[in-house]
């Protein structure tokens, strides 16, 4: 059985890794950019822009974790959910879950300071791009695992007690549209 210590270690795991892909890309909008050569009105009116879509992106995003979560404790009549509350993995899923909400709900606070903000600095901007890196992040991540929690119930299965499942699953690269 997982314990919430390793439960709350992978959480804090995730926590990190968002930050540091932030961080990152702060770093090399920074260098890169150029914004420091914006004279201070320009800059405050892109932040401005900047904070009004990453405002609705982000409530946006957090409504969407939201709906994943109601999902995921939908499902939980399933032998694969109980598994998992059994074994600590759903405590873990729903605390990443939680924590791109909380990731999402501070960028979107942010966001909305810039718009109303009468003066904004290239660090406050910069902390609203390292913000909106870290909450697709985190949001990728969440996501990326529940896929696989749902393609692995929603996945017929054989009556073989042996069957792992993993022969039918379909590996082969799906076209999403035409453009």
């Amino acid at each position: 059985m997982m314990k919430s210590k390793e439960v709350f270690k992978g959480a804090l795991l995730s926590i990190l890794f968002c930050l540091l892909f932030g961080a990152g890309v702060v770093y090399l909008t920074n260098r890169f950019a150029g914004f420091e050569l914006l004279p201070l009105p320009d800059l405050a009116i892109v932040s401005r822009t900047m904070g009004s879509a990453m405002s609705q992106i982000s409530i946006t995003l957090a409504g969407f974790v939201l709906t994943s979560t109601a999902i995921f404790t939908a499902f939980g009549d399933k032998p694969l959910i109980k598994s998992m509350h059994k074994s600590g993995h759903a405590n873990a899923l729903i605390a990443r879950m939680y924590i791109a909400i909380a990731f999402d709900l501070i960028a979107c606070a942010i966001a909305i300071w810039a718009i109303i903000s009468p003066s904004v600095s290239l660090l406050f901007f910069l902390t609203l791009i390292g913000l909106a890196s870290c909450c697709f992040a985190s949001l990728i991540s969440v996501m990326h695992k529940l896929w696989y929690v749902l393609n692995y119930i929603n996945t017929p299965r054989t009556d073989s007690p042996n069957d792992d499942r993993y022969e039918t699953i379909d590996h082969t690269a799906k076209p999403i549209g035409h453009f």
